[in-house]
């Protein structure tokens, strides 16, 4: 089975935690900006190792067919088609697989995932794809939005989202090229603390050369076709126009607008401490990473990186293009789990007792949140 390790992949080191304020502090007077800076866990430049491929079959528990379970797994099955490594490939059964990855798109209980058939009869080989806001580690896998303080380095893989939502991007990112003449921008909604900050707080509120703005884009998603596309559009045009793209955390800690963001070939600059990157690509050269406590300080931290957003750009494009495009997406997701398989079994006896309680205790919050929003809306 061959084991991909890209650069500056997760080790399984004990984590090394620095003070995000301090962090920050320090690089605005040496005139830096705050990089990943190790902020987690340490990276180690491991290379690559190379073996036998993988064989990887992919399911779902989408079994009602109200969750696009299949539709998703469909859509990583097509994605191994385009993949120019041509390193791993599709297993004929599961028994033949190296590895089983599951479509987690359940309840964010993950109890459909939790009792699906494969994870009875391969609890060794059997993986998650989980895009949930707030997941419940059962599995080891491949997770959008794991939270820093629950990542386990042996067990969680950051990745990607499978699918795009907004098919203007692409449309935008293959058109000739936008230069920039807004420092910044953030187009959204206020889903989060951090946003509602930022349109609360708005740092930039004197200048005339950023544009934040509040949009609940989701409402219009099924809406008329016409409306969607023009709402679509005038996102990933603004994106472009923009030196930066504020990429502030949402519902999750994740967010598509992070890779959107690269693929147009603009700065991320990502205010989610609890978000953890991908393990591969080189995020510091290309990234900015602000506490969320620091909004107040963007302006003075882009003011200074002005002058190197162009090069930036550029390299988060290409960064987006060995990582995040169709024709390597299949590839990358496969050579993570390679690296989870090489740590032993997915499913041990711990996790069944441990999903459970984790399960039960979700849902009790849930519930206190529920009743406690009821009693304040009355």
């Amino acid at each position: 089975m061959s084991i991909i390790l890209p650069c500056n992949s997760f080790t399984s080191r004990p984590a090394r935690r620095y003070s995000l304020k301090q962090t920050f502090k320090n690089s605005i007077l040496k005139g830096k900006s705050l990089s990943y800076q190790r902020l987690y866990t340490d990276y180690k430049d491991t290379g690559i190792v190379r073996g036998e491929a993988v064989r990887v079959t992919i399911d779902h528990d989408d079994e009602r067919g109200t969750n696009h379970g299949q539709w998703l797994a469909d859509f990583l099955i097509a994605r191994a088609a385009l993949d120019h490594f041509q390193e791993h490939t599709i297993a004929a059964t599961p028994e033949d697989a190296d590895a089983i990855l599951i479509i987690n798109r359940g309840n964010k209980y993950s109890t459909e995932t939790r009792r699906h058939p494969l994870v009875k009869r391969f609890p060794d080989k059997v993986f998650i794809y989980d895009t949930h806001s707030r997941p419940i580690s059962f599995l080891p896998g491949l997770y959008t939005s794991m939270l820093r303080s629950q990542f386990d380095v042996k067990r969680h893989r950051t990745a990607d989202y499978l699918a795009p939502i907004n098919e203007q991007v692409t449309i935008v990112a293959a058109e000739p090229p936008i230069t920039p003449d807004l420092l910044c921008t953030f187009i959204g909604a206020p889903t989060s603390v951090v946003r509602q900050r930022l349109f609360k707080s708005n740092p930039f509120r004197d200048r005339d050369d950023t544009k934040i703005a509040e949009r609940h884009g989701w409402k219009l998603r099924d809406g008329p076709e016409s409306e969607r596309h023009a709402m679509f559009r005038d996102y990933a045009i603004t994106i472009s126009r923009s030196a930066f793209s504020l990429c502030p955390r949402g519902i999750a800690a994740g967010s598509y607008r992070l890779f959107e963001t690269m693929q147009l070939g603009r700065v991320p600059v990502i205010l989610s401490d609890a978000y953890v990157p991908c393990s591969g690509p080189d995020w510091d050269s290309f990234a900015l990473f602000v506490p969320e406590n620091q909004l107040a300080r963007l302006p003075e931290l882009l003011d200074a990186y002005r002058p190197q957003a162009a090069a930036m750009g550029r390299k988060a494009r290409l960064a987006w293009e060995q990582w995040f495009a169709p024709d390597v997406q299949f590839h990358r997701m496969v050579s993570w789990l390679a690296e989870l398989k090489s740590n032993g079994p997915s499913l041990r006896r711990i996790d069944r007792i441990r999903w459970p309680w984790l399960a039960g205790c979700r849902r009790a919050v849930d519930i206190v949140r529920a009743t406690g929003g009821a009693v304040l809306r009355k």
